[in-house]
């Protein structure tokens, strides 16, 4: 299969999971929260627990994301603004982007790549990774690349 019929039927299958999955999102406990305090500044949380008050918004999304990190758990980020409404943001790079109230869900894809050998096959891969990342900025990864001369994808 040639990494356009892929990027298609990559695109096509998106497009069907989040109609699928397009439900309003609650925040939970253990979500993070930038809250716009109206005396001025920024309160983060994350985790059901107060972590800082800031001044800049760019401080407060690198607390969130410096947490994140530390924690290895990425909840969603709630923006709470000085009325109390919340919006669900998406931190990427420093930058806070306005999202829709989707859940967030981990797809995890088989394909079938022909290639030499396994360097090769990997070469392929990580082109075919790279474009999915270019097009949707959702930092996929491999998980595994094993040989599989003959049976159905997902059998061994």
């Amino acid at each position: 299969m040639k990494v356009d019929q892929l990027k298609k039927m990559i695109q096509e299958q998106i497009k069907l999971m989040l109609k699928e999955y397009d439900t309003i999102r609650k925040p939970e406990d253990d979500d993070c929260f930038i809250t716009n305090v109206v005396r001025g500044g920024y309160d983060v949380s994350c985790g059901g627990k107060f972590i800082q008050h800031v001044d800049e918004m760019d401080e407060a999304l690198q607390i969130v994301k410096d947490w994140q990190d530390r924690n290895s758990f990425y909840p969603t980020t709630w923006y709470v603004d000085d009325h109390g409404g919340i919006s669900p943001i998406n931190i990427v790079d420093g930058m806070i982007y306005k999202t829709s109230n989707k859940k967030r869900y981990v797809a995890n894809i088989e394909f079938y790549v022909y290639a030499e050998d396994e360097n090769h096959a990997n070469k392929e891969v990580q082109q075919i990774i790279n474009m999915i990342d270019g097009q949707y900025d959702n930092h996929p990864s491999v998980v595994s690349l094993k040989p599989q001369q003959f049976g159905k994808i997902g059998m061994g």
